[in-house]
């Protein structure tokens, strides 16, 4: 028979003007497998205090979700699933959505097995709790090799990480009040330096005042 099992991390994020990004408490509970094939995942979320909001801080909280695979009774190692790329193949509760869609592309634009998992959020704009929100996820293979065949009985587990969403924008970093260790364009002023890309940045290290 198939074993299923629950695990929630939590990943701490310290942002400026949060005192609503406060999301905690997720849950992962009643996994089964499902689907005509059987390689389907269904299970359901829950999570404390969650928001989504266009005002300060402008940003969201979310759940990185994925799910490892074992064949039952056999031990040995655990397969770390791929998600379909196909999101109509997924499902999710009402007051939850995905975040961007799965894809086999890491943030560079590289191809590879980058589907391992998928982004979760509230589905409107608000905050409070997310309660029992059933999601099933459409599962096509492992980041071995190894597919999840319908013939095979399984372990099943699934994680949860709570996570936050960070704002794509311009930011300075530097306090323009340090002698060492300077991140400005200069050292007189010492002016904190503004990020606005990814590209090269020309510092002055400041090793003396």
């Amino acid at each position: 028979m198939n074993k299923v099992g629950l695990h929630s991390f939590l990943f701490l994020s310290f942002l400026v003007f949060s005192i609503i990004s406060s999301a905690n408490n997720v849950v992962v509970n009643n996994v089964n497998r499902v689907g005509a094939s059987r390689d389907q995942v269904e299970f359901q979320v829950s999570w404390d205090n969650s928001w989504y909001v266009n005002g300060i801080p402008r940003n969201h909280d979310a759940v990185w979700i994925f799910v490892k695979f074992r064949e039952c009774e056999a031990g040995g190692p655990w397969h770390h699933a791929l998600l379909s790329t196909t999101m109509g193949q997924h499902s999710f509760g009402p007051e939850i959505t995905y975040a961007t869609p799965i894809t086999t592309l890491d943030r560079m634009g590289n191809p590879g097995n980058h589907n391992t998992g998928v982004m979760v959020r509230r589905n409107t704009l608000g905050t409070g709790d997310i309660v029992s929100q059933s999601i099933t996820l459409q599962i096509t293979g492992s980041t071995d090799g190894t597919a999840m065949a319908d013939t095979a009985e399984y372990d099943i587990k699934v994680f949860a990480i709570e996570m936050v969403n960070i704002v794509e924008e311009s930011f300075y970093i530097g306090d323009g009040l340090s002698y060492r260790h300077l991140f400005t364009q200069g050292t007189n002023p010492r002016l904190p330096l503004l990020v606005t890309g990814e590209g090269l940045l020309d510092l002055a290290t400041g090793q003396s005042g």
